[in-house]
This record gives C-alpha cells, structure tokens and sequence, in this order.
C-alpha cells in the first residue's frame, strides 16, 4: 500500500464566451491517494482533492469597461471536492527495477464525482442611461452540484530511502459542469454604439465556469508493509 500527499495548482480554464479579457484561473489544490498494486505493473488508486478558488478578478477583469461608481460586487470562493478512482501502470525505474535509484514512470487513468459548492457570484453596474439603475451583468446560481469528471496523470517518483520518495505529477482533468452562469456578453471593442448595445443585450446563459483544468503537483509518497519495491 501507498499514501502520497500531494499539493499543487490548478489552472483552469474558463468559458472564453464569458471571461474573454482573463480566461485562465490559478488556484491552491492539494490532495491525497491511496495506491495498491494489483499485478505486476498495474495498479487501482483512490483519490481525493480539495481545490478552493476565487472568480472575482477574472469578473471585474471581463467587465472592467463597465465597473463604475454605484457598481455592486458580491464574490464568494467556490470549493470543489474531488473523488476519483484510478487505474494506472508504473514503469520500473533503477537497475533492475528496485527501489534503490527508482526514477519509474507512471501513467493513471481515472474517472469520478466533483461535489462544487458555488457562492454565488453577481456584478451589478450602473446604466449610464438611466439614473439609479443597475443591470446585473454576470451572475451564478448558488448551490451545490455533483459533477462527473475524467482524470489523466503522469507521475514521475525519486526515492528519499528504502520507504519516501518525492512524488512529481502532471494531472489533466475534465469536468462535465452543470451549474448555471448568466452573463452580458462583453462587445470586442468599446465605442459608443457597441457600448450602448452592451446595455441593450439579452442576458445569455451558459452551464460552465470551468471544464478543463491542468494541475503540476509535488508531493511525498509513504511505501507501508514491503519497503522492498516502491513501484
């Protein structure tokens, strides 16, 4: 059995349709997992994450030709709990695959549930055409959403002794999002009848904040039972 604890972040990328001036968010995400070996190579992994991450600057970043005195703001952090199982293949690493020098490759494929906790995001600014009016240009529904996702890794392992070693990874996440967005989508440019036209638009709705997400990570692997082959 092993136990790696892991941290890193997540850069994720949101709906270019919406955050056209800041599409990519970087936030904290740290994790753990539970390995075992099944046969040979092959293993099953168990894992767990916590990633906490905050829309506001991308907001006020999309919408910063509108943001004026009188604009209302309200951010809140959105939290995201991750389970996922894994199957994956380590390559052995060292001469003659043991622990001693081990610098093996290994390659996860996993799928799992995402528990999103939104807090629901809004921006309301002032219509320069009507005094004492706002419009709200971008708000999220608020509440909790259960979201499949698909995970690949790669994970690179340098060993420390006989039973740590230091564990690098690249993780690949997709995450097929359900919870809603309803936006004032921002004109290319800002001349008057563009802007004037911003004011007079549809609010539109999307089903995304972030689908695709890419996550480097470090962390530490403990080897228990049989120190003997790490991998």
């Amino acid at each position: 059995m092993q136990i790696t604890a892991y941290a890193g972040s997540a850069f994720g990328f949101l709906n270019k349709d919406v955050f056209n001036n800041k599409n990519t968010n970087i936030s904290p995400l740290t994790g753990i997992e539970f390995t075992k070996p099944i046969n040979g190579n092959f293993q099953l992994s168990v894992e767990l994450q916590l990633n906490r991450y905050n829309l506001s600057n991308s907001i006020e970043q999309t919408y910063k030709w509108f943001i004026g005195n009188g604009s209302i703001k309200s951010f809140s952090p959105t939290t995201a709990i991750n389970g996922i199982i894994s199957a994956g293949y380590a390559a052995k690493g060292g001469k003659g695959g043991t622990t001693k020098g081990n610098n093996g490759i290994k390659i996860e494929l996993g799928a799992g549930v995402q528990r999103l906790t939104t807090g629901g995001n809004a921006l309301q600014v002032p219509n320069p055409s009507q005094s004492n009016q706002l419009i709200t240009v971008y708000r999220e529904d608020k509440g909790n959403y259960i979201n499949p996702l698909l995970q690949f890794a790669v994970r690179k392992g340098w060993q420390l002794n006989s039973c740590v070693a230091i564990d690098l990874s690249v993780k690949t996440q997709y995450v097929f999002t359900n919870n809603k967005i309803y936006y004032k989508p921002v004109p290319a440019d800002t001349s008057p009848t563009a802007t004037d036209m911003f004011y007079l638009s549809a609010t539109e709705r999307t089903s995304t904040m972030r689908r695709f997400l890419i996550i480097p990570a470090i962390g530490l692997r403990f080897n228990f039972g049989s120190c003997k082959n790490s991998d």
